[in-house]
């Protein structure tokens, strides 16, 4: 008969160690992706939450808003002329499960779409129309980004671009003007 007091205690000692080792603790700022056996199975919000241990695996995500700093690159715009820049995309995740489900790592398929998008719409540009049109560019910018990171469970708050530079600019605007000035001056000679 002990020894049947002797299995319960250590059966009951087991539970409690079990229930205790599957208790999480997700702050304000975290979701949890839960898999069971390896399978999604929900996405668990903020505060005390347990998962069944050995059975459920969690994950976690940060939710908060994100900058992500772009290094520098290098680009020709319509007309041929280099242009240099840094930009930062500020993004969010919006749908957790997306996020670990759909890619593989979302922050670098993040960072190597805003390039090709910058590259691509700067690229497009007129030398004149990109800076007086920044915020147009932007926009142009965000919109596509944001059509693509729908699908992975990202939202983009916002894109800069700083540290402009463009290479031969100003040689260019006073040769364009200089040879309008010849063609008015040729007009009136005529």
């Amino acid at each position: 008969m002990v020894w049947l007091y002797s299995v319960y205690t250590i059966l009951i000692i087991f539970l409690l160690v079990y229930t205790g080792f599957g208790f999480r603790v997700l702050k304000e700022y975290e979701r949890g992706v839960v898999y069971t056996l390896g399978r999604y199975y929900k996405v668990i919000g903020p505060g005390l939450r347990w998962v069944f241990p050995l059975l459920q695996s969690v994950e976690y995500v940060d939710v908060r808003v994100k900058s992500l700093d772009l290094k520098y690159q290098t680009c020709s715009t319509s007309e041929g002329t280099p242009v240099k820049f840094k930009s930062s995309v500020h993004y969010k995740v919006e749908s957790p499960s997306k996020a670990i489900n759909e890619v593989e790592n979302y922050l670098e398929l993040l960072q190597h779409s805003s390039e090709s998008a910058l590259k691509e719409i700067i690229g497009s540009s007129v030398d004149e129309n990109l800076l007086s049109e920044r915020g147009k560019i932007l926009k142009k910018v965000k919109e596509e980004l944001s059509k693509e990171s729908s699908n992975w469970g990202l939202k983009i708050d916002n894109i800069n671009i700083y540290d402009l530079e463009i290479s031969d600019y100003k040689p260019r605007v006073r040769k364009k003007k200089e040879s309008v000035k010849d063609k008015k001056d040729d007009f009136l000679l005529d």
